[in-house]
């Protein structure tokens, strides 16, 4: 599993990328509506996910403006390359290159019907920090 950021060379396959029909309402954006907003937004930080060659999924991860704390703002894997173990790779890979940058938590959040999300998520640590009717946020503390 390897993360490469999104370039002039990668942006197009990265659009490409979709989830599953049932999973839309969890995705209510595309990847090429993130990447648009990623120009607007200084902190967002693409990446593009492989595994082996093949080019599996999509990240964005960000800052928040007023706490300084690092976010995975978004996680998705495609359909076509789903239930192989590729989300949870990436999550490792993703702590990984959040937690090098020497903060002391990630947040990330998940719609409260994304119960793969929510179970994965708390495998890996993340616990419930918040939660409303449109989202749950979770944290993992860093060393």
């Amino acid at each position: 599993m390897s993360l490469h950021e999104v370039t002039r060379d990668n942006w197009y396959a990265c659009a490409a990328l979709r989830v599953s029909a049932e999973q839309l309402p969890h995705f209510p954006f595309s990847v090429l509506e993130w990447i648009a907003e990623s120009k607007f937004e200084p902190s967002f930080r693409l990446r593009a996910i492989h595994a082996g060659g093949d080019l599996v999924g999509f990240a964005v991860l960000g800052k928040d403006p007023d706490t300084g704390e690092d976010w995975i703002v978004m996680l998705m894997i495609d359909a076509q390359h789903q239930r192989r173990g590729h989300g949870k790779a990436a999550m490792l890979r993703l702590i990984d290159e959040l937690a090098a940058q020497g903060g002391k938590r990630i947040l990330i959040g998940h719609r409260p019907a994304n119960v793969a999300a929510s179970a994965l998520y708390a495998a890996l640590g993340f616990v419930e920090v918040e939660r409303n009717d449109a989202e749950i946020v979770r944290a993992l503390g860093l060393r």
